[in-house]
């Protein structure tokens, strides 16, 4: 067969679905997938770097990603009869002695169910704060609002048996993440810089206190932020024409996903400044608009959760087995077990920057980047693309997201393991209160938006009354 060079979208499959998901739903399901938790921290991420730089490295990583998705489509087209990544995995290394197909088979898919799991407990998470900030005058503890929320998950967890299941919920997820950041940053710019950024918080291209860690810590909020490719395949199997992943990528999704995530990191920097952190929904003081962006968020979370978690649960139902369990009860079980699991994550790292860093840092760079690079040079090794051949120019690539990952992977993990243990110092450790940003109380969200000049009014007047003599 004639070598060529690999063109995106021009693989024929050796076998096509007849039934399946639109490319239109698709490019949904991903940005439901992709746009979730991560975008809420990018502009504590830009504000690390620098507009100019964060500028820079969203599109840099959003095209890193775009290409390792790629290149993972590409390899499942090889193989259409794959309907996980594990089995992905299996077929590419079916012709490796038994002992490196076990090992490699077995190790993704423990990464993946581990990324998987950890990602739910940040949802759990971020559900629970959002859960909080819709009742902000309600004066209940973290650990109790997730509790709640897992509740009001459970019935669409235990009807998500694919992802296409809630069609009209994955719509809905696009319009919700949009109000989401658009409210904050529509509110800001509004207000006016000079009312939404404090005095000693600065806007600079290059960061004043750039450094090592910062630049690690950032990048760890991109690439947690950006990638899918740990449920892709999950995602293009279901697909009606699997090969018209690019187009429901590149053209729908991508696009996208390049503009929400510089509104949110370079915009949301802009307004608040080098002192920004948390989520940029809590950027907005105690009122309306906080508890609308907090219900949208609420929502946005909900179809993200039921999205990662159909992949996690329809994995451990066939691993599992029935065992002369009805399905649905089989499938209720497991759906409830996972669900408690991911409320104990969601409590032994109560931090949302920190856990989005953890993540970002630890399994992501080799699940979505260092494992689709892998499996794709070993199917040109193999020959298992049909002769393909791909140019100087993307072996470098290849290269430089490896290198990329096995830095993240030891540095950004390291860097966000110190942060969280000096968090548990501070804020305090898991299963405590954790009221910051949910109270409106000066006790616990004194630094919030509109409550600086409340709090320290208050602070005078006990001040003035502990030291006026008495007559």
């Amino acid at each position: 067969m004639t070598a060529e060079h690999a063109g995106y979208g021009t693989l024929k499959p050796q076998q096509t679905q007849k039934s399946g998901n639109s490319t239109e739903l698709t490019a949904g399901i991903i940005v439901a997938d992709v746009v979730g938790a991560g975008i809420l921290s990018m502009a504590v991420a830009v504000a690390k770097l620098g507009w100019l730089l964060g500028a820079v490295g969203t599109v840099l990583l959003l095209a890193l990603n775009v290409h390792t998705s790629i290149i993972l489509w590409r390899v499942y087209m090889c193989f259409p009869e794959s309907k996980t990544f594990k089995d992905l995995t299996a077929a590419v290394f079916a012709d490796a002695p038994e002992w490196q197909q076990r090992w490699v088979v077995g190790s993704v898919a423990f990464a993946q169910n581990s990324f998987l799991f950890l990602m739910l407990g940040l949802y759990v998470l971020t559900m629970g704060k959002a859960l909080g900030m819709i009742f902000y005058d309600w004066h209940l503890c973290l650990p109790l609002w997730c509790t709640l929320v897992c509740g009001l998950t459970l019935p669409f967890a235990v009807g998500g048996h694919s992802l296409g299941a809630w069609k009209s919920l994955i719509w809905a997820n696009c319009t919700t993440i949009l109000g989401t950041i658009f409210i904050p940053l529509v509110y800001m710019a509004f207000s006016g810089v000079e009312v939404s950024r404090a005095e000693n918080s600065t806007f600079s291209s290059v960061a004043e206190d750039f450094n090592f860690a910062g630049l690690l810590s950032a990048l760890s909020t991109f690439a947690f932020g950006m990638t899918g490719q740990f449920i892709l395949v999950e995602i293009v199997s279901e697909m009606a024409e699997p090969e018209e992943l690019p187009r429901a990528y590149i053209k729908f999704s991508a696009p996208f996903q390049c503009l929400a995530f510089l509104l949110v990191g370079v915009g949301g920097y802009y307004y608040k400044g080098s002192l920004v952190n948390g989520m940029i929904s809590e950027s907005l003081p105690f009122g309306v608009w906080f508890r609308i962006a907090a219900i949208l968020l609420l929502s946005h979370m909900v179809v993200t959760y039921v999205i990662k978690g159909t992949v996690l649960c329809k994995g451990l139902q066939r691993a599992s087995g029935g065992h002369g369990i009805e399905e649905n009860v089989h499938w209720f079980v497991i759906v409830l077990i996972i669900l408690a699991f991911a409320w104990l994550v969601s409590q032994i790292i109560p931090f949302f920057s920190d856990l989005v860093d953890l993540l970002g840092a630890s399994l992501t760079p080799i699940m979505c980047w260092a494992v689709p690079v892998v499996l794709y040079v070993r199917c040109l090794e193999t020959s298992k693309l049909g002769g393909t051949t791909i140019s100087t120019w993307e072996w470098c690539a290849l290269i430089v997201e490896v290198l990329l990952a096995l830095i993240l992977l030891f540095g950004g993990t390291y860097t966000a393991i110190h942060n969280i243990l000096g968090n548990w110092a501070t804020y305090g450790g898991p299963f405590d209160c954790h009221c910051e940003g949910l109270w409106a109380t000066c006790a616990c969200s004194a630094t919030h938006d509109g409550m600086e000049e409340k709090c320290l009014a208050t602070a005078s007047a006990v001040q003035f009354t502990q030291f006026t003599p008495v007559n």
